[in-house]
């Protein structure tokens, strides 16, 4: 039986309502007292909870949109066919709702506020989507101008105000947001990656430090690159890690993990094994990775063989092995070019400056650049790493590859100031460890 979910009246004198938030999608379950929707108004954001168990079958009215009040606006599918008896048609008003805030609600009403409201007194009117959007783009709704009715700021006063400030601030002007949250709650890097949920068009990016980054993509993907997120290194080598890890093995969940060459700092064989214990990641890297990830014991359907020039559809993810040239210490090692729901990255592994043989991936127009730019160890030094990002012409270069040991150097600033020079029309960023990059293409 489907019941029906309808837009709540939250006070005396509120006639309509939008939902700002749908915390749960089509097909999902949803158990009693579970919060399933967040009602925004220009004083609180109200989260409502279920009444009923099932399974959120059809959302009918989607967020950003106001309604009136009782309003069907969803229905949850309980066991057994049909629609509840007097159930309203889609988007047409519910008979009136008579009973006060604190009346206990009729035993067919299939939600109820709940508690959790998050007062908003000292902040502007915005529309929930002018509300999302400035999330999002990490803007301060208190300096931004309205121009909608009753002095509400709608979500176009934030596109102009974020204009406004790129043009100001230069070309690499970037919003990011590092894993925090409120205050009093705990939020891990790990919860944060699991938590996100990437709007179509866009593609999240958070920075482990080193070469290692984590990419989650709208429908939910997860892929990590040159993870290294233990001491490996200073127990094999001596080097000890400059930056703190944002992560630990035991709390990541990727559907494939990515390592461009065998360097510890790169295939991190005290974190690997951890991480390959969950059965839905997959592994892929050039022959000398491959090799490691046998010895590991992963099974032969999880772990992917990379060669340059050679495609690999693993989990959904399209992965091209490119050109790298890190000498003797790792002749093998690899470049990559993701493809994450249309959105292409360029990974550069370890490389030295080698611009003709960069060609082949930078004819695959990659809308995001990651360089190395430490200069030592046969890596391509700040400059050089600014005229890679010249020549690729990404619409974003992130710095990486550098400060996590001693030994290997890095000026990322001298990168900013080269890119700024060499490359005006790219966003140059540099993030730091744990923080998160939304990147759109559109």
């Amino acid at each position: 039986m489907r019941v029906p979910i309808v837009m709540p009246q939250l006070g005396l004198t509120m006639t309509e309502g939008s939902v700002s938030t749908w915390l749960k999608k089509p097909g999902e379950p949803v158990a009693k007292g579970e919060m399933l929707f967040v009602v925004s108004t220009d004083k609180a954001d109200m989260e409502v909870e279920s009444l009923v168990e099932g399974e959120l079958a059809q959302v009918v009215v989607e967020t950003g949109q106001e309604v009136p009040v009782g309003t069907v606006i969803a229905y949850i599918e309980r066991p057994g066919d049909g629609i509840a008896q007097g159930a309203a048609p889609a988007l047409q008003p519910a008979p009136p709702v008579e009973q006060s805030m604190t009346e206990a609600p009729a035993a067919d009403q299939s939600f109820k506020p709940s508690h959790r409201v998050m007062e908003r007194t000292d902040a502007p009117a915005a529309s929930p989507r002018a509300k999302r959007l400035a999330k999002e783009l990490g803007v301060d709704m208190a300096r931004v101008t309205p121009s909608g009715a009753s002095g509400r700021i709608v979500e176009e006063d934030i596109r102009r105000f974020a204009e406004s400030t790129r043009v100001a601030t230069g070309p690499h002007a970037y919003h990011r947001q590092v894993a925090s949250g409120p205050a009093g709650a705990v939020e891990t890097l790990a919860q944060r990656i699991i938590e996100d949920r990437i709007e179509p068009g866009s593609l999240g990016i958070y920075w482990l430090a080193q070469a290692g980054f984590v990419f989650k993509t709208p429908t939910g993907r997860i892929v990590y690159v040159d993870p290294y997120i233990s001491d490996l290194v200073e127990r094999v080598a001596g080097f000890k890690r400059m930056m703190a890890c944002p992560i630990k093995a035991e709390e990541v969940i990727a559907d494939l993990v990515v390592t461009t060459h065998e360097h510890p700092d790169h295939l991190d064989l005290d974190a690997l094994p951890v991480i390959a214990r969950n059965p839905r990641t997959h592994f892929a890297g050039p022959a000398e990775c491959f090799k490691e990830f046998e010895k590991m014991g992963i099974p032969d359907d999880r772990h992917h063989l990379l060669e340059e020039g050679k495609d690999l559809s693993v989990a959904g993810i399209r992965v091209t092995g490119t050109f790298a040239d890190h000498g003797e210490l790792a002749p093998g090692a690899l470049g990559v070019v993701l493809e994450l729901d249309g959105i292409k990255v360029y990974h550069t592994g370890d490389t030295a400056y080698r611009p003709a043989e960069f060609q082949a991936a930078i004819n695959m127009q990659p809308d995001i650049l990651i360089p190395c730019i430490n200069g030592a160890f046969g890596n391509l030094n700040s400059e050089e790493a600014a005229m890679l990002t010249r020549d690729a012409k990404p619409r974003l270069a992130i710095a990486s590859h550098f400060w996590m040991f001693v030994e290997h150097n890095g000026d990322p600033g001298e990168y900013l100031r080269k890119c700024a020079e060499l490359a005006p029309g790219v966003q140059a960023i540099v993030m730091k460890p744990g923080e998160r990059f939304l990147f759109r293409k559109g």
